[in-house]
């Protein structure tokens, strides 16, 4: 009987725990285990535990003395619990039986250098697949000490990631950034919207004549410019214009404290925590436009992969990212939704303005967006395409082509 290749993908979260990326990579195992054995190397569970037959899942839970639900919103917490995970990923590959490849997402920050840098040295076959991308997204942020030793880090990171044997980037921007450092991305598969965010039935944009509702859901880490939100409702709110404004931030993370500050200043704003994966689809329907805030200093560091999900239920984006990004290009040559020059974050309010008099003019227009974004996301980018690309580069590999 054939054995089956064996392979280890290593990433700090995974199902059930709601994070995106978790939901993502726990669908990509789901569609790969028919064809290859698959274990998961990751954290906590962060939520009720769910068992598979067609996949092993190997967790390694944040030390009791750490306090997880303040994980989220400390640097410091969160860097040593990122430290603690690769320290035991580098055991767990020194122990365990070789593997036939090894995924490294990158999450926690370095973990492709570590873990890469160990298969490389044992002759073990690994891939790199790319999310955020550091030391550029530590410089991009300030984040210090990592930010002070940049250089280092790059060289060593672009040493290791051109020994791997597939580099998977999630966009383009990542993959220009990569080559800018002698790296090449053999491929770019972006990632695609959950299904939990995915609908068939016919979707209804909010009433025209109420407030515009706008809303930010997602990840509020140090990749959320939330000072573009705040100059903008300051434009807004100088102008006249926020009482026709309804806005929603929905998301944890550091800027946590922010978010909750920006609601308590104006009567128009309310934060709220995040709601279940079983919840989110009506969550992210009920608005007519989600706000990206993007960091001009982070381009080609992170991808805003909420763009999928945001065209899943048929809404517009308003973007506040690079301007060179291939978001800012895909919005535009789409017709998917308006976007602002993170480097000018005082376009964001003409922006909104924008799209408060397109409602007001036609609703149409704003409906019609929605519906372009949604045929791209089911017909041209979806979860079968996204994950039958991983497959067939998991294969090259396997079968020893460069």
């Amino acid at each position: 009987m054939k054995i089956p290749k064996r392979l280890l993908l290593v990433n700090q979260y995974f199902a059930p725990s709601e994070a995106a990326t978790a939901v993502l990579l726990r669908e990509l195992v789901e569609d790969l285990a028919p064809f290859i054995s698959v274990t998961v190397l990751c954290e906590s569970s962060a939520g009720p535990e769910q068992s598979s037959e067609a996949y092993h899942v190997e967790r390694r839970p944040i030390p009791p003395w750490i306090p997880e639900e303040r994980v989220v919103t400390s640097k410091a917490l969160r860097w040593l619990s990122s430290l603690i995970f690769i320290a035991r990923t580098l055991f767990f590959l020194l122990v365990s039986k070789p593997y036939d490849i090894v995924v490294l997402a990158s999450e926690p920050p370095f973990i492709d250098l570590v873990g890469g840098l160990f298969c490389w040295s044992f002759r073990r076959p690994f891939v790199i697949v790319t999310q955020d991308l550091y030391p550029e997204f530590a410089q991009g942020v300030r984040l210090q000490p990592v930010a002070l030793f940049a250089w280092p880090l790059k060289k060593i990171h672009s040493f290791v990631a051109r020994r791997a044997r597939r580099v998977i980037a999630v966009s383009t921007d990542h993959a220009e950034l990569l080559a800018r450092r002698g790296v090449v991305t053999q491929t770019i598969i972006p990632n695609w919207a959950p299904t939990s965010v995915s609908g068939t039935e016919p979707l209804q944009m909010p009433s025209a004549y109420g407030p515009m509702i706008i809303q930010y859901a997602g990840n509020l880490g140090l990749a959320c410019d939330l000072d573009a939100l705040e100059t903008a409702l300051k434009e807004l709110f100088w102008k006249g214009e926020l009482p026709h404004f309804q806005f929603v931030i929905r998301g944890d993370g550091i800027k946590r404290e922010q978010a909750q500050r920006i609601a308590g200043r104006y009567d128009n704003v309310s934060y709220h925590a995040p709601v279940s994966r079983k919840e989110v689809y009506a969550a992210m329907e009920a608005c007519h436009a989600h706000l990206i805030l993007t960091p001009p200093r982070l381009l080609g560091c992170v991808h805003a992969s909420k763009a999928n999900s945001i065209m899943a239920v048929g809404r517009p984006m308003i973007a506040s990212v690079p301007t060179p990004s291939s978001l800012t290009r895909f919005i535009s040559s789409n017709r998917v939704g308006y976007v602002s020059p993170a480097e000018e974050p005082s376009q964001l309010a003409f922006c909104i303005l924008k799209a408060l008099r397109d409602l007001r003019g036609d609703p149409m227009v704003l409906s019609e967006m929605g519906a372009r974004g949604r045929r791209y996301v089911s017909q041209e980018w979806n979860r079968p395409k996204a994950t039958a690309l991983y497959h067939s580069e998991i294969q090259k590999v396997l079968k020893g082509e460069l």
